[in-house]
């Protein structure tokens, strides 16, 4: 069976999953240092939703769900 979707648009296989789930962690993990350590008068956090948009650009379904997940729980802690 042959795919439409095209082979640059196609999410990485095996180890390469690495390079879409590491950008987009460190992402959230940077921008919630930052909401803590610097505590601005506008809340930071909120622009963790970039997150997970990154490993939509850069990997497969599986990827954006483990980093939504981990972008809701920062955002959920930080509430507290």
């Amino acid at each position: 069976m042959t795919s439409s979707r095209p082979d640059r648009r196609r999410p990485p296989a095996g180890d390469s999953r690495l390079l879409a789930l590491a950008p987009a962690l460190s992402l959230a993990a940077l921008l919630t240092l930052v909401d803590i350590v610097v505590q601005p008068p506008t809340a930071i956090i909120g622009f963790v939703v970039l997150a997970p948009l990154l490993a939509a650009l850069l990997g497969a379904p599986r990827d954006v769900v483990v980093v939504g997940s981990a972008a809701l729980t920062l955002v959920l802690l930080s509430a507290l």
